[in-house]
């Protein structure tokens, strides 16, 4: 449940499992679409509903791990069909937020405030995607979920770890990401796709790309603003979490998985 390993040949920013990880435990949902290809919470919904009715045929549990609240939001809620993308709608909005910065946001409080609530205010994308949903359709992004409570088939557990620990996992992950080859990497991506798509503004690409055109001035400066937006990322999904109420909020410790995964597992998913 990651919005950007979702993507071919982003790797390394994305901290995809590695190959021997994937030869010793099957992954779903990984490697599906091209940077340059576009890809939504209905189309991820659509697909990760499919490997899950194939993990269970085989009578087997599948686990969907990973951050993304939208998709998260689309598997336990439901999401109505996608609405096409309007380029004159898109050029507009985005014409309005050039003569007035924060201009959407505070247009989207105004008439979708459940939205405004879930989308941080500087990820544009996001919020240019709700108002054109509106104007389109005129009904608010957060109306066209299907159902108003969870889908009682998921039992959806948040996990959580002090935060400093957090804090100093992240300010370890950022240098490692840059010197196993962030960079290169980042440079064949904008190579072969360029540098507008939405896959290019994920945390670690953006700013490998900044670097790159010398708006960040050293490799030093650029590990310690991924970690940086990386923390501010972190402190915005521990937010979205609070609000399902009816999940189980599981305190990692030194040792995540307690005395053995099958011991935390039957804590998790009782005795079925």
């Amino acid at each position: 449940m990651d919005s950007m390993q979702i993507y071919t040949e982003m790797d390394i920013g994305t901290a995809k499992p590695t190959h021997d990880e994937r030869q010793r435990l099957r992954h779903w949902m990984i490697d599906i679409v091209r940077p340059d290809e576009p890809f939504d919470a209905f189309s991820y919904a659509r697909l990760c509903k499919a490997c899950i009715a194939d993990v269970q045929s085989r009578g087997k549990i599948p686990i969907v791990a990973g951050g993304t609240g939208l998709y998260l939001d689309a598997l336990l809620y439901g999401i109505a069909q996608g609405v096409q993308r309007d380029e004159l709608v898109r050029a507009h909005l985005e014409s309005q937020e050039r003569e007035r910065s924060g201009f959407l946001y505070q247009r989207l409080q105004k008439i979708d405030p459940p939205s405004a609530q879930r989308i941080h205010p500087n990820d544009l994308r996001r919020i240019i995607r709700a108002l054109e949903i509106h104007q389109i359709t005129g009904k608010p992004w957060s109306d066209l979920r299907i159902h108003h409570q969870p889908d009682p088939q998921y039992r959806l557990v948040i996990l959580s770890r002090d935060r400093s620990e957090l804090y100093r996992r992240i300010e370890a992950r950022a240098p490692i990401m840059v010197d196993s080859g962030l960079i290169d990497e980042t440079r064949m991506l904008v190579q072969r796709y360029g540098t507008e798509h939405a896959s290019m503004k994920a945390i670690g690409y953006r700013q490998t790309i900044q670097y790159l055109q010398e708006e960040i001035s050293s490799i030093d400066d650029l590990k310690s603003v991924i970690a940086r937006d990386t923390r501010h990322y972190a402190r915005r999904q521990i937010i979205w979490g609070r609000k399902y109420s009816h999940a189980l909020h599981w305190q990692l410790g030194s040792d995540p998985l307690g005395s053995t995964p099958h011991d935390w597992m039957r804590t998790i998913l009782g005795d079925t």
